[in-house]
């Protein structure tokens, strides 16, 4: 990332770049490598949503207590739905990501398959 960019730039970069990757996929032994990745991305991307849940609560309750301690009363507890979504997102992401990586050994089933029907 160059230092003028900004990191959700990057981030739709390299979304752009495996969109394009799919794009040119050009046989089922090639989805491998894919798949792989696309699996390892995905824990990190539950990772980043646990981290982000994590510091979105404590900011948030940081300004609650504020709030708490100028009216007695919060005005806008809509963070904690914040939160619950991030960490749905972040378990959804988890899911995802095993759902690849089984998707990962069907496919290399399936390339086991086509290099014995080439064999042949």
């Amino acid at each position: 990332m160059n230092p003028t960019q900004q990191p959700e730039d990057e981030l739709q970069r390299q979304a752009d770049g495996l969109l394009s990757a799919l794009d040119r996929l050009p046989a089922t032994s090639a989805a491998s490598k894919l798949l792989d990745t696309l699996s390892s991305t995905q824990l990190a991307l539950a990772e980043a949503y646990e981290r982000l849940a994590f510091a979105h609560e404590q900011s948030a309750l940081v300004d609650l207590r504020a709030e708490l301690t100028d009216t007695g009363i919060p005005d806008n507890p809509a963070w904690l739905a914040a939160d619950v979504a991030l960490r749905t997102a972040g378990r959804l992401a988890r899911l995802a990501a095993q759902q690849l990586q089984e998707a990962l050994r069907d496919n290399e089933v399936a390339v086991w398959f086509d290099d014995l029907e080439g064999d042949a």
